[in-house]
């Protein structure tokens, strides 16, 4: 059909139908405009509602919770991922230990003063599902005890610790902690003299309040024997800013 043949009344109508046309098309993209608000994500529990929000760590009876202070520092490897297994094996970075293991710590601080040290606290308590973490990325009864078997850490009377001088630097023992090889065996001849004498520094120390050592690990320090404790199950959430007894055992 020709528009332009068209009469001119008919030309008017069908020109007025064309643009109204296009004002419908143009205006569809307004009236599906999504509402920005439905985009927000919102939190389904709000940060003060969360069930781990505690401003108290409750403890049971005859457990302390160390901190770093002049003579120690608490710096545990997994509470972060700088560790063998690369994953988070901690959720936070909580040194737990029995009360009389503390009181053994406390008797350390004159001598560290002494020698201008500070003892820097690698490991403390550490649950059994933590010591199956450990156990499946290195099976090796050497350097990891079975879950089954369970660890002095679990049971809250082992440490793993090295030594900090004045400089906030760490003293040599030949390898770093959780090295695994010979090499890290106490008695290890694969070191220099200056290493020897740094660890032998560290154990002088450790077992001049009571700890002893284990062949493999120059790191490892027990503060008793294990026969009549039990392996422990606690959960501390990892916010809390102080700490109470509980009155059960």
């Amino acid at each position: 059909m020709n528009f332009w043949a068209l009469r001119p009344i008919s030309r008017l109508v069908i020109g007025v139908l064309f643009i109204c046309s296009c004002q419908q098309i143009e205006k569809k993209p307004v009236e599906s405009r999504i509402d920005p608000d439905s985009l927000k994500i919102k939190a389904s529990v709000p940060a003060t509602e969360h069930p781990l929000v505690q401003d108290t760590c409750v403890l049971p009876e005859g457990w302390v919770l160390l901190e770093s202070d002049s003579e120690f520092v608490v710096d545990l490897p997994y509470a972060t991922t700088n560790n063998f297994t690369k994953t988070l094996v901690y959720p936070c970075m909580k040194c737990l230990v029995r009360e009389k293991i503390a009181k053994k710590l406390d008797l350390l601080r004159p001598l560290l003063k002494q020698d201008n040290l500070k003892l820097v606290l690698r490991d403390c308590y550490r649950n059994t599902e933590s010591q199956a973490k450990l156990w499946r990325a290195k099976p090796d009864a050497r350097f990891v005890k079975p879950p089954w078997r369970g660890s002095n850490h679990s049971r809250g009377i082992a440490l793993d610790v090295e030594l900090m001088n004045s400089n906030n630097e760490l003293l040599d023992m030949g390898t770093s902690y959780d090295d695994f090889t010979q090499r890290s065996y106490i008695n290890s001849d694969e070191i220099s003299l200056q290493q020897s004498i740094n660890r032998n520094k560290l154990k002088a120390i450790m077992k001049s309040v009571g700890f002893t050592t284990i062949r493999t690990e120059w790191w490892h320090f027990d503060g008793g024997s294990s026969k009549n404790v039990k392996l422990e199950e606690i959960q501390l959430p990892c916010n809390c800013i102080a700490v109470q007894h509980s009155s059960q055992q």
